[in-house]
């Protein structure tokens, strides 16, 4: 995939975390906290949360669709 920002080839891989990841419009206190307006961009497993993702090193920018 190309960079939408420089043109370079991005790397694809994982986020990943200890914790589901969300996308959140404001920054909440606590990560137990969240709104029903939030965005759950890892997967529901029951496994590590992860969601595959494209990064370009160059840019420091990552892409992933949730």
């Amino acid at each position: 995939m190309k960079c939408p920002n420089c043109e370079n080839e991005m790397e694809k891989g994982f986020v990943q975390s200890n914790t589901p990841i969300f996308f959140c419009i404001k920054k909440h206190k606590l990560h137990i906290t969240r709104s029903s307006d939030d965005i759950r961009l890892t997967n529901a497993d029951f496994d590590v949360p992860n969601v595959e993702a494209w990064c370009c090193k160059k840019c420091k920018k990552v892409i992933m669709d949730y």
